[in-house]
């Protein structure tokens, strides 16, 4: 019996992994070596600066940046307030619907 080809998922909790090992390792195996090493000095940086807060923050960004493509700032910016003058803005209620 063969083993099954890994999956996303797979891919993902083993990026997962690499980052709680090495902040922008997830880039680092998609191939991106300058954001990988971005992240990597930037959660160096963080850590030292902000604690442990920053260094998850760095962390969460790279992952982030590596499974979506988008970094953080980027996917919270989808959950603004829709205002009038912006008809492109989705409304938080349509996104999350209550349960």
């Amino acid at each position: 019996m063969e083993p099954a080809p890994p999956t996303k998922t797979t891919h993902n909790a083993v990026k997962l992994v690499g980052e709680a090992v090495l902040p922008g390792a997830s880039l680092l195996m998609d191939g991106k070596v300058a954001h990988g090493g971005a992240h990597m000095i930037a959660g160096v940086l963080a850590k030292a600066l902000l604690g442990p807060v920053g260094l998850v923050l760095v962390i969460a960004n790279s992952y982030a940046s590596s499974t979506t493509g988008q970094n953080l700032l980027k996917q919270f910016k989808q959950f603004k307030a829709p205002s009038p003058e912006d008809p492109t803005s989705t409304p938080a209620s349509t996104i999350i619907k209550p349960t």
